[in-house]
C-alpha cells in the first residue's frame, strides 16, 4: 500500500446493512480501505482518504448508524489491507481516542474544511458536491440538460440547468446493475440540499421545471 496517500480518518461501523455498504461504496469510490467482518464479526472498518470523511458521516447520519470515529488514524498508523490482524491491533492501541457522536464528527470536519470560493460553473459545483473529478467525464448538452459519460461511454450523471431558485437537479447512474440510481438537489453553494427517493415524482417535476425555466430565460435574452 502507498503510504504517501493521505488517509484522513477511520470509521468502525457497527453491523452495516447491504444497503449501507452500497451507499458507502457509491460515495467513496476508490477512496478507502475496507476491512469486512472486522475481528471476525459483522462490523466493518473504513479507512478513508481525500477528505471523504464527510461523505461517510453523511451516510451515518442519514441511516442513524452506530459507529466509532478515529480522527487520528491514517496510513502512518500502519494500516495494510493485506494484514487485517494489524488493523485490529491499531484500533486497540488507539484506546479511547474516538467519538461515537455524529454531531462531533460533523463539527470537527466543518472546522477543518478550507473555505473555498463557490464555483460559477454549475457542472463544477455538482461534481464538487459529489466528490467527482471533471477529468473523468465527457460532457454532452442535449435536450436542455447536460449528460456526463465515463471513459467507456456509459452515462453516469445527468444535470439539469440551474433552476429559478438556484438549484441543479442531478441523477447519478451506477457503474453496476446491482447499485441504485441516486438523485440530488445541489444548491448554489455547491452543497447537497436534498436527496430523493428512487421514484420521486417531485425530483422529476423539479428537473423538468429547471429545463423549461432555462429555455424561457434564453428566449428572453
Amino acid at each position: 500500500m502507498d503510504n504517501n496517500i493521505n488517509f484522513t480518518g477511520t470509521f468502525l461501523i457497527k453491523r452495516p446493512s447491504i444497503e449501507v455498504k452500497q451507499a458507502l461504496s457509491e460515495v467513496l469510490g476508490s477512496r478507502k480501505i475496507i476491512y469486512e467482518k472486522f475481528k471476525g464479526g459483522r462490523d466493518v472498518l473504513y479507512v478513508v482518504r481525500d477528505s471523504a470523511d464527510k461523505n461517510v458521516a453523511n451516510v451515518i447520519q442519514k441511516n442513524h448508524l452506530s459507529f466509532k470515529y478515529y480522527p487520528d488514524l491514517n496510513t502512518g498508523s500502519g494500516f495494510d489491507v493485506n494484514h487485517p490482524d494489524k488493523a485490529a491491533e491499531i484500533i486497540k492501541n488507539a484506546g479511547k481516542n474516538f467519538t461515537t457522536k455524529i454531531e462531533k464528527v460533523l463539527s470537527r470536519l466543518e472546522a477543518l474544511q478550507p473555505k473555498k470560493k463557490v464555483k460559477d460553473n454549475p457542472i463544477d459545483r455538482v461534481l464538487g458536491a459529489l466528490s467527482f473529478e471533471a477529468e473523468e467525464f465527457e460532457s454532452r448538452y442535449k435536450g436542455g440538460y447536460t449528460s456526463l459519460f465515463d471513459q467507456k461511454g456509459h452515462l453516469r450523471i445527468r444535470i439539469s440547468p440551474t433552476s429559478k431558485n438556484g438549484f441543479n437537479f442531478v441523477t447519478v447512474f451506477p457503474k453496476y446493475n446491482d447499485e441504485k440510481v441516486l438523485r440530488y438537489a445541489i444548491d448554489s453553494n455547491g452543497q447537497i440540499a436534498w436527496t430523493y427517493g428512487p421514484n420521486s415524482q417531485q425530483f422529476q417535476k423539479s428537473f423538468t421545471e429547471a429545463v423549461e425555466y432555462n429555455k424561457m430565460s434564453k428566449k428572453m435574452d
